[in-house]
């Protein structure tokens, strides 16, 4: 370094494989984040008596069509795909970020939903 203020070089670019895998991290990730968002909701409205035959007739949870046991099956599955998934994801800080996404819609669904004026307040 000649001059008295020394910057480190940039990283070399990544190869297009490198940004593709990314990209498919990428998507997967969100799909399965915004699945078990839906899931967990779905569960935990017809747990709660949200759901019922007269409010969502149609719900899979409602007619008995899919069991509670299946979907927490399910979500326990696909949280772990994800999370395995998830320490591909480059660079650290996205990782961390994706990571407060899953907790936060966790969080929304299970206990700050309920709450009355919340909803109504995140949404």
């Amino acid at each position: 370094c000649r001059s008295r203020v020394c910057f480190p070089r940039p990283p070399p670019p990544r190869p297009p494989t490198m940004v593709a895998s990314q990209l498919v991290l990428g998507v997967a990730t969100t799909t399965i984040v915004t699945t078990g968002s839906m899931l967990i909701n779905d569960y935990h409205d017809w747990r709660g008596g949200v759901d019922t035959a007269e409010t969502k007739p149609g719900r899979p949870l409602v007619t008995g069509e899919v069991r509670p046991e299946t979907v927490k099956l399910v979500l326990k599955w696909g949280y772990a795909l994800h999370l395995t998934l998830l320490c591909l994801v480059e660079p650290a800080a996205l990782r961390l970020l994706v990571l407060a996404n899953t907790l936060l819609t966790y969080l929304y669904s299970v206990h700050l939903k309920p709450v009355t004026g919340v909803k109504n307040a995140v949404c």
